[in-house]
C-alpha cells in the first residue's frame, strides 16, 4: 500500500490525481469499516489517503492539546504501518499555524 499523508487541504487529492491511477481509499472509510468489523487494513497496492488531522476532532472533544500528538495514537494508521504492507509513504506538509487553524474548524 502507498500512504499519502497530509493535513486538510494541503494537496493530497491533487497529488493523487496527478500521480496515481489505481485503487484509492480513505482512512475514514477504513476506520469506519474496521470499527464495524467489515475490514482490516487496505490491501497491498491500495493508495490510502490519511489526513493528519483525522484525530483532531476527537482530541478537541476530550479537551486534549491540538499543538502536538502522536499520530500512532490512531489505531488504523498504527496497524497499517505495522502490517508490513506499506510500500511507500508520501508526506505533504503544512506550517504549524495552518495545522492549528484547520484543526480548530
Amino acid at each position: 500500500m502507498t500512504l499519502v499523508i497530509d493535513p486538510t487541504n494541503s494537496g493530497k487529492s491533487t497529488w493523487i490525481d496527478r500521480n496515481h491511477d489505481g485503487e484509492v481509499g480513505s482512512a475514514f472509510q477504513f476506520a469506519k469499516n474496521w470499527l464495524l468489523g467489515k475490514s482490516n487494513i487496505p490491501e497491498k497496492g491500495t493508495l490510502l489517503q490519511y489526513n493528519l488531522l483525522f484525530l483532531a476532532g476527537a482530541r478537541r472533544n476530550r479537551k486534549e492539546s491540538l499543538n502536538e500528538w502522536d499520530v500512532l495514537d490512531d489505531t488504523l494508521l498504527a496497524r497499517c504501518l505495522k502490517s508490513g504492507q506499506v510500500e511507500q509513504a508520501i508526506v505533504i506538509i503544512a506550517s504549524i499555524a495552518q495545522l492549528k487553524s484547520r484543526a480548530s474548524i
